[in-house]
Order: C-alpha cells, then structure tokens, then sequence
C-alpha cells in the first residue's frame, strides 16, 4: 500500500497543477502545495537567479524566451514586488538584450515599459542613462530609443525630464551618426512636453549650429500637432480611471450618442485626461550668488536726482534680484513716493520679479504690498497698470491665495477712484480661474457683494467689468446660483446684460488641441524638416533667451499655476541669470533665502 501511494506521487508529479490539487489523495494535494510553495520562493526570491539573471542569457533564442517569461510575469506582478529586483534586472536588460537582435530589443523595451507602469520609473531611467555611457554603439542608440518612447508614452509627470536634459549634451556630440540623429528625436520629444524654450535654453548653448537648425525645425513641426496626452499609464493611473469609470457606471450616466462614456468612461476620462501641468522652467534654473552684484553705487544711484539713474538700478534689481529687508523697504519707497512713472512701473516690475523668483520665501512680503499696488492702479499711465497687474498675477501664482488678501481687494473694490475699481475686477476676472473650489465658498460673499455694487455704478466700462467678473466667477464655481443673492436689486436692464454674458460663458467650448502624437511624432517632424533644408527657424521667441543665458520658457504666464516653494539652499541668496524682462524671471530665476 505503502508503495502503490510512493508511486502515485512520483506519478503525479508530472500532472498539471489543477489535477494534482483536486485529487482526492491528500498526500498528493499536499505535495502540490509544497511545489507551488517553492516554486513561488524561487520566483520571488530576491537572491534567485531566475528574475535577475536569465534576461542576460548569452544564447539568443533562450533569451527571447526569457524576456517573455519576464513580460508574462511583469503583467501578473505588483509594485512591491518588482521594486526587489528592478536594478538587477534593469541592468541587464540594457547591457545585454539592447544589443542583441531587432526582436529581443523589441522585447526588452516591453519589459523596461512594463516597469514604468508599475512606477519604477525613476530605475529604468537611471539604468538607460548609464547605457547612453556604453562603450557600445547599438546600446546608446536602443537605449535613447527607449527614452524617447518611455516620454511619449507616459508624459514628463512620469519620466522626470531634468535628469534625461541633462545627459542629452553628450549623445547629441556623440561620434555615433546614429545616436546624434536619435540624440535629435530625443530632444524634440522632450519639447514637446516640456517646451521648445526650456529645450533651448538648456542644450543650444554648446549645441552645433547645424543641429539647432534642425532640432528648431523638428519643434515647429512637432509643435503644430497640438499639446501631447499621455497614452499609457502606471498601474495606478489605472486603477483610478478604473474607479472613475465605475463611479459613473453606478451613477448611471447615460453614454453619449458618440460613445464617449463607452469608449473613455464620459465625463470620468475627462477627469482622467487631466491637462499635463505647465512644466516649470524655474526647475531647469542653475543657482548663481548675486549678493556680491549689488554693488555701492547701486544703492546711491537709487537716490539719484535723474529719474533714469533711479530706473538703471532698478532694472539692474530686477535682473539679479535678492531678497533683503532694505531692498523691500527702497521698492516700496519708490512705488509710492516717486513722481517719475518709469521709476514706479520698474519698482513694480521688481516686485513681480522677485515673487516669481523667492515664491514662498516672499509671500510675506508680497501680502503686504497688495494695498501699494491696487492704490496704484489709479494712474493714468499705461505701463504702470500693466505692471501692477503683472506683478500681483506672479504674487497670486507664487506667494498667496485671493482669499489671503481678501480684505485688500474688497477694500479696493469700493474705492473712491472708478480705475481703481474697474482695474481690480478686470485682474480679478483673469485670476479667479486659478483658485480652488473650497475658495471660491469663502470669496463669493466677500467679492460677488461689492461688484454688484460696481455694477450699479454710472460708468459704463466699470459696470461692464462688474457683470463679467461676476459671471466668471460663477461659471468657475459651477453653479450660477451663487449669484442670485447679489443681483436681487439690480434693474431689469443689467439683468439680461448679465443673462446675455452667462449665455456667452454657456456657449459651446472651442476645440482643444488635437491629441498627441504617436511616439514617431518626433522622428516624423524631424524627417520633415529635413525635406525643408531651406527654412529657417522663425518661431518667435516671447523671451530673451537667445543668447543662451537664461533659463526662459515661451508663453510664460504669471496666471494659473501652483504655488512654487523656494529654493533648496536656504540662507544663500541664490538667483539664476537670465532676462531683464519680467516674465523671463519667472524661468530665469531661482533665489533662496530667509526675509
């Protein structure tokens, strides 16, 4: 008897899994369990060869059976799991299957992709950098290919482009024709999430001019497919869209009679498709100590009796820029005591340059300049509104919320200058987008109440500000109920004025962007290029980063972004070169320090 059931469990050792649990012998369930025991401590055992070892396998056909494997597991494996080995094995992967032939490379890209989507990200990249530095040439090339598809794929908030930057430089001089031409599809793919200025100011410096040429162009192509979407997603990324979905599903909201909700989930992938947030510029700024720039003369030019030595240093001020007590104290002096406007829009801009550059570490002080500079917007000259509006748009976006300063912009909406008041609705009909919803709870009765006052005024273009700030901000709060209560005793004619505005706000939203590009869209636009040996780059550039000098994005507005932090190195009194425009030190600065 003893002997029969020896047998039966050699035999059944050879069995499939599912005969072996359900045979009606415990014994030999038990062995089944025991196996499958073992074989799951060899898999997931981290000092196990099986994970880390047979993807560098030396025969070709038994390594693309082990990619396989590896790919097989990866779909079925968690995050928690992968994170064990993902160095090992991400190591050999690139020194190994990258150099091997054109389906093993297929299948080591699927395997570095897969663990990007279980949110090792941050290994993959550091393992496809170190194979930009192979003595081998096929290695570089698969591994900037890698990048190149990981980036379009997943989008910059997953594959963080600082560190890929900053080792484009050497493949781009690389001696490899192959690696400088995907070097260049690396680059215009970054641009397209990061943006054509970022790119510029940071690899054109040493750049030769024949490949800027060519990268120029590839950017325009590429930037005429509109702004790129992710296409693939991290397990969680998923996992939420998939919680979204049924959220809508037990909802029961209808699909749309185009399939939408089938197809993306309806109004659920439409919080999925979250708009990529605006890569800030400021993260790409090197630090450089300005305290030594303020020279002596500096500070006695400020008190000179020509107005265009005042402005020289000034300008000087908002090019560097520190923050220092006795800096605050001369800007504040000149805004309010200058008689000469050009000295007052300057001091003004270098307030907004420094919001931009110290963000959090300047919100102190920024609140207490929002009463200076609303006051302000009672001049009649041009260029001082435009740079009270421009500054307290880089204060809003980097150094306090509306609600901080509510009691400053209800005091300006009842001033007794119109301007002042027409101006303050007009800034903030272009802010209120920014804000968040609990926000907007707290703001409706400290705002909504006196533009309805404003509304009632006699001057036509105050009233007319009044009514749009009043629909914007109802349109961004998402329920035009919230005004009922502030247009009781407005008259009949203000109110369908109204009426008409909220019918505008209703009306059908104009066409996003188109989607993004496939990952050869880069490749595509540079192709492209080159069948146009006789364009040039002509693309304006809104910044002054030309030269070269300063870390500028284009298009950068002081309107609607998250509020930064300050810098790293706190105490140092750190800025980055760059443009003496306003808007050019939002990218080009990136101060620390203490108020």
């Amino acid at each position: 008897m003893a002997d029969e059931e020896a047998q039966v469990l050699r035999e059944s050792k050879k069995w499939a899994w599912a005969d072996r649990v359900a045979h009606s012998n415990w014994k030999v369930r038990s062995s089944a369990y025991d196996d499958i025991r073992a074989a799951c401590t060899a898999v997931y055992e981290e000092t196990d060869p099986c994970l880390t070892e047979f993807v560098a396998d030396s025969n070709a056909a038994a390594q693309d059976k082990a990619l396989d494997a590896l790919n097989t597991f990866l779909f079925k494996a968690n995050e928690q799991l992968v994170s064990k080995y993902v160095d090992k094995v991400v190591a050999n992967i690139v020194g190994k299957a990258l150099n091997g032939r054109t389906g093993t490379v297929q299948r080591a890209t699927e395997a570095l992709l897969c663990y990007i989507e279980l949110e090792q990200s941050s290994a993959v990249v550091d393992g496809l950098l170190a194979g930009l530095k192979n003595k081998v040439p096929k290695i570089v090339v698969a591994s900037i290919d890698v990048l190149v598809q990981a980036i379009s794929l997943f989008g910059v908030k997953v594959i963080i482009p600082q560190p890929v930057i900053k080792a484009t430089p050497a493949v781009a001089d690389s001696k490899d024709g192959k690696a400088r031409e995907k070097a260049k599809e690396l680059v215009v793919e970054l641009s397209r999430w990061v943006g054509p200025e970022v790119i510029r100011s940071a690899l054109f410096k040493d750049m030769r001019d024949a490949m800027k040429e060519e990268i120029d162009r590839g950017m325009q192509e590429v930037a005429a497919l509109g702004r790129p979407k992710p296409e693939r997603f991290t397990r969680k990324e998923q996992a939420r869209q998939a919680a979204l979905r049924a959220q809508q599903e037990a909802s029961g909201a209808p699909a749309d009679a185009g399939g939408a909700a089938a197809d993306s989930g309806g109004a659920a992938a439409a919080a999925v498709e979250e708009v990529q947030a605006e890569v800030d510029p400021y993260e790409f700024a090197e630090p450089r100590d300005v305290l030594k720039d303020l020279k002596k003369e500096w500070w006695e030019n400020l008190e000179a009796k020509k107005w265009s030595d005042r402005k020289s240093s000034l300008t000087q001020l908002k090019e560097l820029d520190v923050d220092y007590g006795d800096v605050n104290r001369e800007l504040r002096k000149v805004i309010t005591k200058d008689s000469n406007v050009a000295c007052v829009a300057e001091a003004i801009a270098c307030t907004g340059a420094m919001a931009q550059g110290l963000r959090a570490a300047f919100s102190a002080t920024a609140k207490n300049l929002v009463e200076v500079l609303l006051e302000k917007y009672k001049e009649k000259n041009a260029a001082v509104g435009k740079a009270v509006s421009e500054a307290l748009a880089a204060m809003h976006k980097h150094c306090w919320g509306l609600l901080d300063v509510a009691e400053n912009l209800t005091a300006a909406l009842g001033h007794s200058n119109p301007k002042v008041k027409e101006e303050t609705l007009v800034w903030l009909t272009s802010e209120i987008g920014a804000e968040a919803k609990p926000a907007l709870n707290k703001l409706a009765p400290l705002l909504l109440a006196p533009a309805a006052k404003c509304a009632e005024e006699a001057t036509p273009s105050l009233r007319e500000a009044a009514l749009r700030f009043m629909v914007t901000f109802a349109t961004k709060f998402g329920n035009f109920v919230v005004l009922d209560k502030f247009t009781t005793k407005m008259d009949d004619g203000r109110k369908k004025r109204l009426e008409e505005m909220r019918a505008e706000a209703a009306g059908p939203a104009a066409g996003g962007p188109g989607a993004g590009a496939r990952p050869s869209a880069a490749a595509a636009a540079l192709a492209a290029s080159r069948s146009k040996p006789g364009t040039a780059a002509t693309a304006k550039v809104p910044l002054a980063a030309a030269a070269g000098t300063g870390k500028v994005a284009a298009g950068t507005s002081a309107v609607g972004a998250k509020k930064g932090a300050a810098g790293k190195e706190p105490g140092n009194g750190y800025i980055c070169s760059g443009s003496s425009t306003l808007a050019a030190q939002a990218a080009a600065m990136r101060l620390t320090g203490a108020q």
